[in-house]
Order: C-alpha cells, then sequence, then structure tokens
C-alpha cells in the first residue's frame, strides 16, 4: 500500500493524456501553495502511482506491484467545497512474482489486473458486474483497457496504460491498472 500526496502538478493530466472535455480536469486549486509542484488536489489516483512506480523502478525494484484507497477531490457545482469520493486503485508492472530458482520468470499481464478486480468485486458479492470494452480512459492502451458496468453504473476502469503515459512517467515496462469508486461499488452491495 502507499500513500501518496493528495497535491499534485497541473501538468499532471497532460501526462496522463486527459482529455480537455474530461470532468476531472476541473480542478481544485490550493490557494497558496508551497511549489508549483503540489499545486491542485488530485482528481485520480493515477498520476501519484505512476510516480511511486518510476521511483520505485529508478531505485531498481523491477516490479512495484502497488494499490492506494484515497479521496480524490472534485469540484461541486452547486457549494464551495469538494465532492471527496473514496477511490481504490492499483498498478502492476514487470514480473508476476518474485524471483527465484524454481520459477520461470513471467511478466504481469491484463489478465492479472483483471483478476485482482474479479476478486475485488467477489468480495462485495458484485456477480452482475460487466467488463465493457466500450468507453476507456484515454490514458489506457487502445484495445487492452474496459470499464467495470453495473447497469449503467461505471464502478471504474482497468487495462494497460497507454505507451505514452508510460513514457511520460519514465516507464519501460507495460504497467497495468486498475480504479474503483469504492463508495459507488459500496453503494451497489
Amino acid at each position: 500500500e502507499v500513500i501518496n500526496y493528495s497535491f499534485i502538478h497541473p501538468c499532471s493530466f497532460e501526462k496522463i493524456l486527459l482529455g480537455e472535455g474530461d470532468p476531472r480536469r476541473n480542478i481544485v486549486s490550493i490557494l497558496n501553495p508551497l511549489t508549483e509542484d503540489q499545486s491542485v488536489m488530485r482528481s485520480t489516483l493515477l498520476p501519484g502511482l505512476l510516480e511511486t512506480a518510476a521511483r520505485n523502478i529508478s531505485f531498481r525494484n523491477l516490479s512495484p506491484h502497488l494499490f492506494e484507497m484515497r479521496r480524490v477531490y472534485l469540484p461541486a457545482t452547486d457549494t464551495e467545497l469538494p465532492e471527496e469520493p473514496v477511490y481504490a486503485a492499483g498498478l502492476l508492472c514487470g514480473a508476476r512474482d518474485p524471483e527465484g530458482w524454481h520459477r520461470k520468470r513471467e511478466s504481469v499481464d491484463f489478465f492479472d489486473v483483471k483478476g485482482l478486480v474479479e476478486n475485488i468485486l467477489d468480495a462485495f458479492a458484485m456477480n452482475k458486474a460487466v467488463f465493457d470494452a466500450g468507453n476507456v480512459e484515454n490514458y489506457y492502451h487502445p484495445g487492452k483497457s474496459c470499464s467495470i458496468m453495473i447497469g449503467n453504473r461505471k464502478l471504474g476502469s482497468l487495462g494497460e496504460i497507454h505507451p505514452t503515459v508510460q513514457e511520460n512517467f519514465g516507464i519501460e515496462a507495460p504497467v497495468y491498472y486498475f480504479e474503483l469508486n469504492f463508495e459507488e461499488l459500496a453503494s451497489c452491495c
């Protein structure tokens, strides 16, 4: 588990290829930030997890398997205070299992991250969840991602991170990511 700062750099949204019309670009700015690098509140957990993975890889931890369960901050339309939903997110990169003389070195793939999400959904008895290849985020690799739906409600998404996003964070190996709106998930139980 990692705990990243709630404050991020405003250019993080360009680095993860978030579209211009995406509501997560309506950021909550800090009135008196200590640095420009931490001048807005995060609206997604992805930039923090990618920075943590890149830092781990630079220190020779070539297989970071990380998760974070924290609040994101979304401007509310009718009040001054932002909405603060709790999200659960995870990131897999590198080897599937720790190195060992009796193991074949295999890299994580799409089905590893999908299996993690299926285990979470099973824990909540969410047997009606559907993995939908349509309506996916720009930061995912085309054709290697999906949305997680229950009826018309989107619980989250999962997939391989787009190569351009990986490059923006200095990560060479494929990265797999999932993000779930935990409050939405709990309300579906």
